[in-house]
């Protein structure tokens, strides 16, 4: 009895040690997870939270473990949004994780703290902060600074920072002659402002800068050793601003970044990582004669002229499309040479209703302070009739409320650069309703196999950002946000597999965007449309939105690319917009004269 007495005493300590310990330090939850691995980096990088997450990623590939804290976690000291969306009506609350990192800061060989307003950082650095960075780097850290240091740290910088200077688009920065920065040229034009500084005696430079005339007339890097560590102040921020040339757009801006943390650890960094390399051009060869035939791609949306029919309760279109609407109101999309249905459970629109516009009662035009939000409309439609009109077929629903809606259909084909897709489009009319129309949300399964399925997407806004691709194959639960199809980047769905390409787009401009999914398993991809009005009167009508398919797999990059291309002038076209000239690419390999890059601005 003792024994087991003395036992429950000794788990009893031992769990209360355990929360104490959990109290006194940083919980893993506190801290984003670390990425990559190799000597560990904690970075502060304010800015929008996807600059501070690339900066974070960027670095873990040169060969780091990397704790990126972006503006999410930095307390409201990052100087910009974190809204994932900047139309988002509400901010969200950031995190702190600065007070758990500086907690034990001797977990980090390198400290990074970059893009951050002068005016944020003042308030960041308290002075238990500011002694805490001077203990970590006399006991052996380094420290990497920009040029928005504040004055509060002057103790710890290598220089005595001034004034920003002008006229820095004249100056290079000359390369360090440390090995780690031989990825970089030997000089390169200052992309950013510059302030001017004074070195410290017992300071060192890493690189100068050079004026026109080549004599030096500022420093980029500096360098200053506390005690057993190292500080190293940047004459620049990785911060977006405004401008086209700037550091994060240099070609060679994050290897420039990679290198000084290099310098700063001690230890060689893969800065080529962060460098976009060109594919080598192919082998030249000479011929004594050349014989070139071009033949413009053909990029067509044209509508089957035969007249649709119905026969109960199925509806034969031309090009050989047929739907089934079952005793529900909901519809099965048959495509040619397919045994089963591709479009599933097409069920009628869920609307969104709004009970009437916000009065605006601030002092500023532009600002709403009253946030309302609409009604999604449980509608109880029931299938009235089916009609058709030449080559349009219409499905009529009643629903409680006196609300009456038409469902339009069609179908077409649509050339690609010799690629063929067949499909129909859908359209709606609200004919009848008492409440002003907001948005509406289209749903329905696409059948496609899941071997090799997947979405190509690019976004500007939507994370992840840029050009993805995403695995929906059923082998785990994934889901695609394309985000509004002309603010986001990419104005069309495009969910391919080994069977064929099936892509979602729309007539003519509207506010719409997608949602694919799949969970674990299925066999089927969920897809979901959402197209807003705004605040409508019944009756109204919705652009025409198109279902297409083509079978067989895809040639390469060719036919997203050649979506692109016909989205680009088909809707222009469709709005009476003339076709735009290409302009010239101002880049940063420097290939463009004057005059073609001012056109290129102008265009801009």
């Amino acid at each position: 009895m003792r024994k087991n007495r003395f036992q429950k005493f000794v788990f009893f300590c031992a769990a209360c040690l355990l929360l104490a310990v959990g109290y006194c330090f940083a919980l893993p939850d506190d801290l984003p997870k670390a990425q990559g691995t190799g000597p560990s980096v904690l970075v502060l990088a304010g800015g929008r939270p996807w600059v501070g997450n690339g900066f974070a990623s960027m670095l873990s590939k040169s060969g780091c473990s990397v704790t990126g804290l972006s503006s999410v976690w930095l307390d409201g000291f990052g100087g910009a949004s974190i809204k994932s969306f900047l139309t988002d009506l509400e901010e969200p609350t950031p995190k702190d994780g600065i007070t758990p990192a500086f907690a034990d800061l001797s977990r980090y060989k390198l400290v990074v703290i970059t893009g951050m307003p002068e005016q944020k950082l003042e308030l960041l650095y308290t002075p238990e902060r500011i002694a805490a960075l001077r203990q970590y780097v006399e006991a052996g850290g380094s420290l990497l600074l920009g040029n928005n240091t504040p004055q509060s740290l002057a103790e710890l910088l290598p220089v005595i920072p001034g004034e920003f200077q002008k006229g820095h688009r004249k100056c290079k920065a000359k390369r360090p002659a440390s090995s780690f920065f031989s990825s970089l040229p030997v000089e390169w034009k200052l992309p950013s402002p510059y302030r001017a500084v004074q070195l410290l005696p017992e300071a060192r430079v890493l690189a100068p800068i050079l004026g026109e005339d080549g004599i030096e007339k500022g420093i980029l890097l500096a360098e200053k050793t506390i005690g057993q560590g190292k500080v190293i102040y940047f004459n620049d921020e990785w911060a977006y601003r405004k401008g086209v040339v700037q550091l994060c757009s240099w070609a060679y801006g994050g290897a420039l970044m990679i290198s000084t943390a290099a310098e700063a650890l001690g230890m060689p960094l893969d800065a080529k990582s962060a460098i976009y390399h060109l594919t080598p051009p192919p082998e030249r060869r000479r011929h004594d004669a050349l014989r070139l035939k071009i033949s413009p791609p053909e990029l067509s949306l044209e509508e089957y002229p035969d007249a649709a029919k119905v026969s109960g309760r199925e509806i034969a279109f031309g090009g050989d499309m047929r739907m089934a609407v079952d005793d529900t109101g909901s519809i099965a999309v048959h495509y040619p040479g397919l045994l089963a249905p591709l479009i599933k459970n097409l069920a009628p629109p869920t609307f969104t209703f709004s009970e009437g516009l916000v009065a605006i009662d601030d002092p500023s035009s532009e600002a709403v302070t009253v946030e309302q939000k609409g009604k999604a409309a449980s509608v109880r439609w029931q299938l009235d009739s089916i009609t058709t009109e030449g080559p349009l077929a219409t499905l009529l629903y009643k629903g409680n409320e006196g609300n009456e809606l038409a469902w339009h259909f069609k179908a077409g084909k649509l050339m690609l650069d010799g690629r063929e897709f067949i499909g129909i489009a859908e359209a709606i009319t609200m004919q009848k309703s008492n409440l002003l129309l907001e948005s509406m949300n289209i749903t329905f399964r696409v059948a496609l196999p899941g071997a090799g399925r997947r979405v190509r997407r690019f976004a500007c806004y939507n994370p992840p950002r840029g050009y993805r691709e995403f695995d929906l194959s059923g082998e785990r639960p994934v889901e695609v946000r394309y985000g509004g199809f002309f603010g986001d980047g990419q104005p069309f769905s495009w969910l391919v597999s080994e069977q064929g390409i099936f892509s979602d787009f729309v007539e003519k401009p509207c506010c719409i965007s997608a949602h694919q999914k799949v969970g674990k398993g299925a066999a089927d991809v969920e897809n979901r449309l959402v197209v807003r009005f705004g605040h409508l009167k019944a009756p109204m009508s919705g652009e025409f939105i198109w279902h297409m398919y083509s079978s067989g797999a895809e040639r390469g990059n060719n036919d997203w690319m050649a979506m692109y291309q016909f989205q680009r002038e088909n809707l222009r076209r469709s709005v009476g917009l003339a076709a735009m000239a290409p302009e010239p690419l101002a880049a940063h390999q420097n290939t463009c004269n004057e005059e073609e890059i001012a056109a290129s601005l102008a265009a801009a």
